[in-house]
């Protein structure tokens, strides 16, 4: 007869599930419950307590922090093999406003980490289902009982990154849990890791998983506003599959913890997901949309394969150059990605640059066909808020993080006789009407808006290209392309086409003008309109 046995280290004692006389035995299945009122945290250190025990189940409610102290959940070896999970629609928040001090900025959190998994954390420990909010940069170093006692280890001696970084989720030292179908949403911390911190200080025998996921609206002043593996002289390590990164800003105003760091990356800023260089990072099958950047990557382990990268150029933030899908140190393990911006030095034949529209679906699911095996996939009713704040006409900034809205203006762009016509809606804010202004050759948009561009061809093949903004599409008689791009600053950039049976065309060469909305709009009252049709200009 086989007999299993389950093991899980704890503080030297062995946690084992006794067999039956099956030749097979299931896990151990008994668990304390949690309900509005009562303290997690109570409730884990009876489970570590008790080698029955395998999981702490939490129910329905939101759960705040009962005082001010450094996180509102912890995880330390004593926990380790546990799984803590939600059940129904669960809230875990850094904020209490009844003992905040509304008075100081970081109202009205109370804790520095909603979650905190410490040294000694195996991949047998488990955080799945919950909605993870309210970090807002509040920070304390002796306040409440402490999540890490001091280690004789000189790795894991505790920095101000120790206490600061990682609002939603802080894993430090040989920590190594499981992130499954989490909404990690609106948390700040400075100066860096909104979302998830992991601070693994080169203890990378092992990695944290996150799978299934939800980042969205996460922000930081310098890197990784919604996960960032930190380490500048030792390495972290990260496996993330099919999660969803939306409208996470890094990059935001410098504060005082900030400013003392610096901003590196000075023209460009950091990503939604930053990975220094001693780390490595493995995403699959991810989705990163409307973040400020997408990820900046300093390793040369990391790799990156089936992710969308969509219009990751959020407004706003101090770095002055142009918004990025990624930048990454070894672009040679970026593969089967579909990119649609800025990406530096990656390679063309292994992945889809200036990847056309993903059409995306209330799920975030493309539509496109090309993009089957690629990208996020929701399950169930995962995406919860954040499918109302992108909406399903493509990705906009959410309200409460961004300096102004993002405007839609769709635009027909059709090849004829060797350049190109170019039609806007009219009052009625519908193409094709007998009111839509149209022009030839050169193409006019409002700074600061989300354009989406229908082109088409209406006798040979042509090639449309904006190359300052990642457009090109081809023009073919009989079918339709789309493509779009978000113009920030006003001014003068090229428009480039081509007729592919080899003769330049004057007409086909032009301009993309940029104007501020004002002047635009007073630009295009003075256009011909369609019925009457347009003179070159």
């Amino acid at each position: 007869m086989l007999l299993f046995a389950a093991c899980n280290k704890q503080n030297g004692s062995t946690r084992v599930a006794t067999p039956s006389k099956q030749t097979t035995v299931a896990a151990p299945t008994n668990a304390l419950h949690v309900h509005p009122g009562e303290d997690i945290q109570t409730a884990l250190d009876k489970a570590a307590a008790r080698e029955e025990i395998d999981s702490v189940v939490v129910h329905t409610g939101t759960y705040s922090p009962p005082e001010h102290r450094q996180a509102l959940i912890w995880f330390n070896a004593r926990h380790d093999g546990l799984h803590l999970k939600a059940e129904g629609n669960v809230t875990l928040t850094a904020a209490n406003t009844a003992i905040a001090n509304s008075n100081h900025e970081s109202f009205p959190a109370v804790v520095n980490h909603v979650v905190y998994f410490g040294d000694g954390v195996s991949s047998n420990t488990k955080l799945s289902g919950f909605r993870i909010t309210g970090a807002n940069n509040f920070v304390t170093t002796k306040k409440g009982p402490p999540v890490e006692t001091d280690s004789q280890e000189p790795r894991l001696a505790k920095t101000s990154f120790f206490y600061t970084n990682g609002g939603a989720i802080k894993i430090f030292g040989r920590s190594y849990p499981m992130l499954e179908n989490l909404q990690i949403v609106d948390n700040y911390s400075s100066p860096c890791g909104g979302g998830v911190s992991i601070e693994h200080r080169g203890f990378t025998d092992d990695r944290v998983t996150i799978r299934n996921c939800v980042f969205e609206n996460n922000r930081s002043p310098l890197t990784g506003s919604a996960i960032d593996l930190l380490d500048h002289e030792y390495g972290s390590a990260v496996l993330v599959e099919n999660c969803l990164f939306a409208n996470n800003l890094s990059n935001c105003s410098l504060d005082s913890r900030s400013t003392r760091l610096g901003t590196w990356n000075p023209e460009t800023g950091h990503g939604a997901v930053t990975v220094f260089a001693f780390s490595k990072a493995e995403f699959r099958r991810c989705t990163f949309i409307n973040n400020r950047n997408g990820l900046d990557d300093l390793s040369q382990e990391s790799s990156y394969r089936d992710c969308i990268f969509w219009r990751n150029n959020a407004i706003g933030g101090w770095a002055e150059g142009e918004r990025y899908d990624l930048d990454v140190a070894n672009a040679k393990n970026v593969e089967g990605c579909f990119i649609s911006g800025n990406s530096y030095t990656i390679d063309p034949t292994a992945n889809m640059l200036e990847a056309s529209d993903p059409q995306f679906d209330k799920q975030l699911t493309p539509r496109n066909s090309a993009y089957a095996n690629v990208g996020f996939r929701a399950a169930g009713n995962q995406l919860g808020v954040t499918v109302d704040a992108i909406g399903t006409n493509g990705p906009q900034v959410s309200p409460s993080s961004a300096e102004k809205e993002v405007k839609t203006l769709h635009i027909q762009v059709d090849g004829k006789e060797f350049g190109w016509n170019i039609r806007y809606p009219g009052e009625d804010n519908v193409l094709g009407t007998d009111d839509d202004p149209m022009t030839r050759r050169h193409l006019h948009v409002p700074s600061g808006t989300d354009v989406r561009l229908t082109i088409g061809s209406e006798d040979y093949l042509y090639q449309f290209t904006l190359p300052k903004h990642s457009v090109r599409e081809v023009a073919i008689p009989g079918m339709t392309h789309r493509s779009s791009f978000l113009a920030n600053e006003p001014g003068v950039y090229p428009l480039v086409g081509d007729q592919f049976c080899g003769y330049t065309h004057p007409d086909l060469i032009g301009k993309l003008i940029v104007q501020n909305p004002q002047e635009f709009k007073k630009w295009l009252s003075n256009q011909p309109l369609t019925k009457r049709q347009s003179a070159n200009q």
